[in-house]
């Protein structure tokens, strides 16, 4: 998960891409709306260089809850206008654990 949160500190996307197993879909809701994405096309969305409001931000790991290969992350990312909190599931594969499946949720602050 640590470099879940280098990713967004970065701005380096080589960070998603060693954490993210490759079938994994991120989901949000929009509305009523489901909606998904890659895990390639959010890494592809990382732009090599740290948010225009890195200074401002704070991120963390909130919580963490393993049972044997399985385990559950939620990671907090506040930054200025918005607070997205991430559910990250994780999976022990070949000795490494792997996030399968991210679920977030952003509220925008006022």
């Amino acid at each position: 998960v640590d470099h879940y949160l280098q990713a967004h500190a970065t701005g380096q996307g080589s960070h998603i891409r060693l954490i993210f197993h490759p079938k994994l879909e991120l989901m949000w809701a929009a509305g009523d709306t489901l909606n998904t994405r890659t895990a390639e096309a959010y890494a592809a969305g990382f732009r090599g260089q740290p948010p225009a409001d890195e200074a401002q931000g704070k991120r963390w790991i909130e919580s963490v809850d393993i049972g044997g290969t399985a385990a559950v992350a939620k990671v907090i990312l506040d930054h200025p206008a918005t607070r997205f909190t991430d559910y990250l599931s994780l999976l022990k594969l070949n000795g490494e654990w792997k996030v399968v499946a991210k679920v977030f949720a952003a509220e925008a602050k006022r």
